[in-house]
């Protein structure tokens, strides 16, 4: 999946956590049952006592993907900023010049010798900064897309945008891909400025036509790309959904000219698509955008294969929850219920709540509290940014923020994981009465999920700073966990 650039500098901590759901079976909580109070341990088998570190260097930086090929082994790509984010005139600063790595670890987690300069290839183009995509061919040949531009100053462009300019230029970042032979021999292109679009297999290509916001891949070859838009002064107020053919061209037969336009002042959106070609969208309607504040909370969409809004759910289907929610995931389930999950704010006051929709938009009434599940002893700060990818909708696993980096001080909380079942209720046959503790991380420390493997195994990611100031030393740690997650 695509991945988003990210600035060099932190509004607070981005803590990304994951939500997966697994085959539970049945519904409701039973107590009787006895807990398992330790279903995952680390892989000793993997790195050192389960873990490989990877130094992020002096001024930081971000691992930005990992991927597992056929074959067991890890590609992780990230970015090492090559300097200090200057904070001067603006409190943004100064984006700093970066270099772009690709790793390749064995099944093992030991580095591998046959790849690049024993195990790993560093990456220079046109300044080389974040690299948002990672695509590994059948062949083994890894592509890797990189923003590319100069360092630059950040500076206001009305609200909270902000562009980048060099000697009082703007400087415009640009996507540029390069290829890795299986071997890590690296191709640039030519002058080290990315490879000519001529040079791309038709699947990258496709990728290349489109790497920002959220892709969503249709049966037919053709692809969805739902983005945000924005006013003249930068804030969000709605999304814009347009559909692509296999070559990467406009679909003219969608919506008007390719695109649909959202019919709801939203901040954020999920896009999700079943059998029959209808597409779901469900967005974020904030305080910023709804008066009263009561009536803040989900709009979401049903829109027909023709971009045309579906017959079954014919008008905007709103939600209100009271609170700002920040939509982490969407998923529609085997009998093609939609399944939402996200974080809600309100003075203060922050949850974790699962939401489940009828095929015609209505909540389930058999679903947590007629329709609308709260997850209980599972928080998702604003601060914190929990992160959420749903598989099916029979049970869930869930993660919290185990602390903050948006000062000096380092907030104490658990890293805590949840499973519950079809009807919103815990799992008492998971963790302690359906919620298991994993232990603190480091102060400065974030905690994500990375993947699950093919062999059902966890690799945890762990990317932890010297200090909360912005040009500290970094590093991330991958962890491998197995044992039975259910």
């Amino acid at each position: 999946m695509a991945l988003r650039s990210i600035l060099p500098f932190r509004l607070g901590a981005v803590v990304a956590a994951a939500l997966l759901a697994t085959a539970c079976g049945g519904g409701g909580s039973d107590s009787a049952h006895q807990s398992n109070p330790n279903p995952l341990v680390a892989d000793t088998a993997f790195g050192e006592g389960g873990n490989v570190r990877i130094a992020l260097g002096t001024f930081n930086g971000a691992l930005s993907a990992i991927v597992e090929q056929p074959d067991g082994k890890l590609i992780a790509a990230g970015y090492r900023k090559l300097g200090p984010s200057v904070v001067e005139q603006y409190p943004f600063g100064v984006r700093p010049k970066s270099a772009v790595f690709v790793n390749r670890y064995l099944e093992n987690g030991q580095l591998d010798s046959s790849f690049g300069s024993g195990g790993t290839v560093d990456i220079s183009v046109r300044g080389a900064d974040i690299s948002p995509y990672l695509k590994v061919m059948e062949d083994g040949e890894i592509y890797v897309s990189i923003n590319a531009s100069r360092p630059c100053n950040y500076e206001y462009a009305g609200s909270l945008r902000l562009m980048c300019t060099v000697d009082g230029v703007r400087e415009d970042s640009k996507t540029v891909w390069v290829k890795l032979k299986s071997s890590g021999e690296l191709d640039a292109g030519p002058a080290g400025d990315g490879l000519n679009p001529a040079q791309l297999p038709e699947a990258i290509r496709v990728l290349a036509n489109q790497v920002t916001g959220q892709r969503l891949a249709l049966e037919n070859g053709k692809y969805l790309v739902l983005q945000s838009n924005t006013n003249a002064v930068g804030q969000i107020y709605s999304w814009s959904l347009m559909r692509y053919l296999a070559d990467g061209s406009v679909d003219s037969q969608f919506g008007t000219n390719g695109v649909v336009h959202s019919r709801c002042q939203t901040n954020q959106g999920r896009v999700v698509a079943d059998r029959q070609g209808n597409i779901w969208v469900v967005s974020a309607v904030s305080a910023n955008y709804s008066q009263p504040s009561a009536d803040i909370g989900l709009c979401t969409e049903k829109i027909s294969e023709s971009g045309l809004p579906s017959v079954s759910a014919p008008n905007p289907i709103r939600t209100a929850l009271g609170a700002n929610v920040s939509v982490h995931d969407a998923k529609l389930t085997d009998d093609e219920a939609l399944m939402v999950v996200l974080g809600t704010s309100n003075a203060g006051s922050y949850g974790l709540k699962a939401l489940k929709y009828q095929t015609d938009g209505n909540l389930v009434d058999n679903y947590g509290i007629r329709g609308i599940a709260d997850l209980q002893g599972l928080r998702a700060d604003q601060m914190a940014g929990v992160g959420v990818r749903i598989v099916d909708g029979s049970g869930a696993m869930a993660g919290v923020a185990p602390g903050q980096r948006s000062s000096n001080s380092n907030y104490d909380r658990p890293n805590l994981w949840a499973q519950w079942l079809t009807d919103g209720t815990l799992n008492r046959r998971f963790g302690n009465d359906g919620i298991l503790t994993m232990g603190d991380v480091p102060d400065f420390s974030i905690r994500a999920v990375a993947l699950v493997d093919r062999r059902k195994r966890w690799l945890m990611q762990t990317t932890t700073s010297a200090s909360a100031h912005i040009d500290s030393e970094g590093w991330v740690t991958l962890t491998r966990l197995v044992g039975d997650s259910h």
